[in-house]
């Protein structure tokens, strides 16, 4: 499998997540119901940005043409962890709602910009055999449980 068809189907998984927790975010009663969507948010989207950045991101940082899309996926990587951790911690329901509110903001066109610019522009850049070289090493990674969760948020 290619690598670019490994994260569009991770990102089919990521989609229903975003949506049962922006329909639950309007019922929440308690800020403990917030924080265990953050933390369900937060192991699903921080494993995918890791393999992302480990896989992906770094095969493509020496393309000049991705550089810029590659500052603005990580930066929205960045944002989004921060927003979860923030309201995996806060004790104010209102502020958690919110919070994960912006994640599925951010996450949603995020998940767009990569479908319709970078994974095409990988697609482009790389022979078929390096996509399903990378593609091979995410199948390993997720498989053998290598996945270095947080990674990618923790700026590592």
């Amino acid at each position: 499998m290619r690598i670019t068809d490994a994260f569009v189907g991770e990102h089919a998984v990521l989609y229903p997540q975003l949506a049962v927790v922006e329909l639950a975010a309007v019922r929440y009663a308690k800020v403990e119901e917030a924080q265990a969507h953050a933390a369900l948010l937060a192991g699903a989207l921080a494993s995918h940005a890791a393999l992302e950045e480990e896989i992906l991101f770094v095969e493509m940082d020496p393309l000049a043409e991705a550089e810029e899309h590659l500052a603005l996926m990580r930066e929205e990587h960045r944002d989004i962890e921060g927003s979860i951790d923030r309201a995996a911690q806060t004790p104010d329901l209102g502020e958690a709602r919110d919070l994960l509110l912006h994640v599925i903001d951010v996450a949603r066109p995020h998940f767009a910009k990569e479908e319709d610019v970078l994974f095409p522009m990988a697609e482009q850049a790389f022979p078929e055999e390096t996509l399903l070289r990378l593609g091979s090493e995410w199948a390993s990674r997720r498989l053998g449980g290598e996945v270095r969760s947080g990674a990618a948020f923790a700026g590592s």
